[in-house]
């Protein structure tokens, strides 16, 4: 009895909606969170461009410099893992940070490397949104591959009982036919 119900409840279609419902909503939100994420630290660099395009001879992020490129590295450091491009811009980044009150760097030449760093960072996120997308269109492709077992495993039952009847049909005609003809 309990071997039937447990057959039952753990049917190959309903394990693989679950999996498909699974996979889809913790996609969709582990995509919120990153695409979040990236906005964010988009935001960041265009903070730090506008600050230092309105006073480049005194940023206000030079106030707490190292406090700052602490800040910004830890806010990425999730995408250094996966891209050098992204750790090495943000290195040259910080080190301009860092060393901005003994380097002669002109202002066009700091913009232009934050400028570097938001479109890297936009290419991961496009890499990324691509790679989000392809796992909801396999969670996607996956339900329905479970729906199709399902539809599948009515279809047989149907056409099961359709014979059955059938059968019993042509069992009793026959049944009669005999009854008939030895009475």
């Amino acid at each position: 009895m309990l071997l039937k119900k447990l057959k039952t409840i753990f049917r190959i279609e309903y394990i693989l909606i679950l999996i498909s419902v699974f996979a889809f909503t913790s996609t969709l939100i582990f995509k919120n969170a990153g695409t979040k994420n990236l906005y964010e630290l988009d935001f960041m660099i265009s903070e730090l461009e506008v600050d230092f395009s309105n006073d480049s001879n005194n940023p206000s992020f030079l106030t707490d410099t190292q406090n700052y490129c602490d800040t910004v590295w830890h806010r990425f450091l999730p995408l250094t893992y996966y891209n050098e491009a992204i750790e090495n811009q943000l290195s040259i980044i910080i080190s301009r940070i860092k060393n901005f009150s003994t380097s002669n760097v002109s202002a066009e030449v700091f913009l232009g490397e934050c400028v570097e760093l938001q479109k890297l960072i936009r290419i991961n996120q496009s890499e990324l949104q691509f790679g989000y997308e392809s796992l909801l269109i396999s969670s996607v492709f996956l339900l329905f591959i479970a729906i199709a077992i399902i539809l599948y495993k009515a279809l047989l039952q149907k056409n099961e009982f359709i014979k059955l009847q059938s059968m019993e049909t042509a069992q009793k005609k026959f049944s009669r036919d005999l009854h008939d003809g030895a009475a």
